[in-house]
């Protein structure tokens, strides 16, 4: 009876078995699925925002060649920018897809797409490695925690900054590879022998690759440690822990070595906020409880927060706030004393957002989120934990919580459906931007721009004169407004406000190359090729400026020199139409009509209702005859 049975539990263990298998595949297959379908209406949005200067105005990546100086300089170095961040992976990414989709944007949203649901899937599997000895991983619950919170994450609304904007990527490589690092590592800490030790260099090789994909991936080693003290609940001695973590402190070293080398020093740029020590401390609360806020609540999203900083303890905007952080700070002490699983969902959402609280080493655009990307999993975590806790607790509650949480993941994934269409493109993005956000002078001058390429010139001198008066420091929106003035031939004051932009930033290339197109409309030739020149000792890489000075030389009569320009601004972009005419016309004017002739036909190519194109290539041929 006894051997009967036996086999009876052994068919019944090898059957649930059997059954966990299948449920854990179709969980797999739903969470991958549901992050790809959320993000399907994106893969027709266009280029946005730093989608447009990092990708369509991107001169390295159109050329493998630039490779070593993608790892020699920052993230702006191909602008001729100096810059804090130090991100090779993104621009050699971008490389890799341009040389596959060109400019077509859907390749570019298929990418992020598919990091996005990449990192779905690591979220399970780190999830489950987690919970693997613990009793909130109940087989027998159809929602289990890994699932949920894979689902929490795939569709979270927060995410459709990183994942639905193109320049978001540098968020999705650094969690995939942060997560693939943490999931080797969990990996190696099995105690079957040797027969896991190679999951120890591999989990270092992506932790370094992390981190030169984004500057958070550093926080990687706080949480192994965490990790080992909570889950693996060692109690080893600080050489013990050290010798442990040799591989990451190694990459990390590494790492640190190659970026102050890149950039010339930690942190080059000047801060954009100057404020006291006081003012930087405090004003960490109130960012750190608005990231809470969007976890929880992730309403009236934005792509351009305002950050108007707190000057007391004692503002209504600080003390709540700080009441939060410290109760949360005290909540993760106590789980962590008591080596409680709900202490690294804290630890997931608190060490993400600590490089995003140090005010001095972000931009203007203080508040993001894009910063949320890797919070999500500890949040999702702990939503999910807490539902499977309420179920083992009062199982007939189970009906009632799986509707619940059915019904918020119909909800935030509608939130993300609707947000995709707002990103779009320019107009979408920017129209909505400056309704949230009216007191921002970076969205109305970027509307302004929008506007200005729509040829809606009013309206967007309009949004460049409230983008002036509420931030008069900036030099951009004064440039900008001189590019409206000179469409209208209002030179005189376009060239005021070109003085204006340049004793703020004296190498914006954008103000002396408006400078040399007005003087170029004035007959002040010699002036317009000197500040031309300016523009491009500034920026070498600037099409445009290269393309203006070849019209300046053609029109002084030196068509040597102009060919020499408008060959550089096609070199640097391949596509660039008005570059391609002019050159014809240089040619024609030089009588090579063979070069003249192909460079009309590449005008009409690129565009064939050119009109203008099409007469001077009959003119060309003609003359070739």
């Amino acid at each position: 009876m006894d051997v009967l049975n036996y086999h009876i539990h052994m068919n019944k263990e090898s059957r649930f078995i059997k059954l966990a298998s299948i449920t854990r595949s179709i969980h797999i297959l739903a969470v991958v699925l549901l992050a790809v379908a959320v993000y399907f209406n994106a893969l027709w949005n266009g280029f946005v925002y730093d989608d447009i200067d990092q990708v369509v105005r991107n001169n390295w990546i159109r050329d493998v060649s630039n490779i070593p100086a993608i790892f020699k300089t920052g993230a702006w170095g191909f602008k001729g920018y100096i810059s804090n961040y130090y991100r090779p992976m993104m621009h050699l990414l971008y490389t890799l897809e341009y040389q596959v989709f060109g400019l077509a944007p859907w390749g570019f949203h298929l990418v992020n797409i598919l990091f996005h649901a990449a990192n779905c899937l690591l979220v399970f599997m780190v999830t489950e490695r987690l919970l693997r000895e613990s009793p909130e991983l109940d087989r027998n619950v159809l929602f289990s925690v890994p699932f949920m919170t894979a689902v929490v994450f795939a569709v979270h609304p927060v995410h459709t900054e990183p994942v639905t904007w193109v320049a978001g990527v540098p968020d999705l490589t650094y969690v995939f590879f942060l997560l693939l690092s943490f999931y080797l590592y969990t990996v190696s800490r099995r105690k079957a022998g040797h027969r896991y030790k190679w999951a120890m260099p591999l989990s270092a090789a992506s932790f370094f690759i992390a981190m030169f994909c984004k500057e958070p991936a550093v926080i990687l080693p706080a949480i192994l440690i965490v990790y080992d003290h909570v889950v693996e609940k060692h109690k080893d001695r600080p050489v013990a822990y050290l010798r442990r973590y040799i591989p990451y402190i190694l990459a990390l070293s590494v790492y640190f070595i190659v970026r102050f080398l890149a950039l010339g020093g930690f942190s080059p740029d000047k801060p954009h906020w100057r404020l006291s020590a006081y003012q930087y401390f405090i004003n960490i609360f109130p960012l750190f409880g608005g990231y809470i806020e969007k976890l929880a609540l992730p309403l009236n999203l934005n792509a351009h927060y305002i950050f108007h900083p707190a000057s007391s303890v004692l503002d209504a905007s600080v003390l709540l706030p700080a009441a939060m952080t410290v109760g949360f700070l005290l909540v993760l002490f106590m789980l962590l004393n008591k080596r409680s699983l709900s202490s690294i969902g804290l630890i997931l959402i608190m060490l993400p957002l600590l490089p995003a609280l140090y005010i001095r080493g972000v931009g203007k655009n203080v508040f993001t989120e894009r910063y949320l990307y890797l919070p999500v999993f500890g949040y999702g975590l702990l939503l999910s934990m807490l539902i499977c806790g309420l179920v083992s607790r009062k199982p007939g509650f189970s009906k009632v919580l799986a509707a619940g949480f059915i019904g918020l993941t119909v909800l935030y994934s509608a939130g993300t459906i609707n947000r995709n269409v707002i990103w779009r493109d320019e107009y979408t993005l920017w129209s909505d931007t400056v309704k949230k956000s009216p007191d921002g002078s970076i969205p109305h001058d970027a509307f302004g721009v929008t506007l200005y390429d729509k040829g809606l010139i009013d309206e967007a001198i309009v949004e460049y004169k409230k983008s002036v008066r509420l931030d008069s420091d900036n030099d951009k929106p004064h440039v900008d407004l001189s590019s409206a003035y000179i469409k209208k031939g209002m030179l005189n004051e376009a060239l005021e406000e070109c003085g204006i932009a340049l004793a703020i930033k004296p190498d914006d290339e954008l103000a002396h190359r408006n400078l040399g197109i007005i003087y170029a409309e004035m007959g002040q030739l010699d002036k317009a090729v000197e500040e031309l020149q300016a523009a491009i000792v500034i920026d070498p890489y600037s099409a445009e400026a290269h393309n203006n000075l070849g019209n300046a030389y053609g029109r002084i009569g030196q068509i040597d020199q102009s060919i020499e320009q408008l060959r550089e601004a096609i070199r640097i972009n391949p596509e660039y139409i008005e570059a391609h005419f002019n050159l014809g016309v240089s040619y024609s004017i030089m009588g090579q009509t063979d070069q003249a002739v192909q460079q009309f036909e590449t005008v009409l190519k690129l565009d064939p209702k050119d009109s203008a194109a099409r007469e001077n290539l009959e003119e060309a041929s003609r003359r070739n005859k």
